[in-house]
């Protein structure tokens, strides 16, 4: 005789405690995002703390020149990874709730920004592929964000 519950099937109150689970999983993605947007490591502290202008590493000699490349080089990498952070923390949260209530059923604002994260998540793995391939970074929007 072959068990009802194998192949992956289950009752009604697993899945009701899965799906209370996935609710409870949200929450917290919730609270992560909140806590991220009020930190230092949020995309617009990150943003409003670049040093301007480049003159501030001095003038007339290379290495200030160097320094002030490298600076904003790496804090457009901070700024970006801010970014997608907090992108993949949402998206996770919007994926898990489509998984409680079928994503067909989500609200239209939150299949676009799901979409809206998707495509800035290719764009910025696409140009991670280019400079690693020895080209030059496309410009873009990536960091335009929400």
């Amino acid at each position: 005789m072959v068990d009802a519950h194998q192949g992956g099937g289950g009752t009604p109150s697993d899945f009701r405690r899965a799906a209370e689970s996935l609710k409870d999983f949200k929450k917290r993605v919730d609270g992560i995002i909140e806590n991220l947007e009020k930190s230092a490591a949020s995309r617009t502290s990150i943003s409003a703390n670049a040093v301007v202008p480049k003159a501030s590493y001095g003038t007339g000699f290379s290495e200030a020149e160097d320094l002030s490349y490298e600076y904003e080089r790496i804090h457009e990498h901070l700024t970006a990874l801010s970014q997608t952070f907090t992108d993949q923390i949402d998206a996770m949260g919007i994926a898990v709730l489509g998984a409680d209530i079928g994503f067909d059923n989500l609200e239209e604002d939150l299949k676009r920004r799901f979409w809206e994260i998707r495509d800035r998540a290719k764009l910025r793995y696409e140009e991670d592929q280019t400079v690693k391939e020895g080209g030059d970074k496309p410009t873009s929007d990536v960091n335009q964000g929400l």
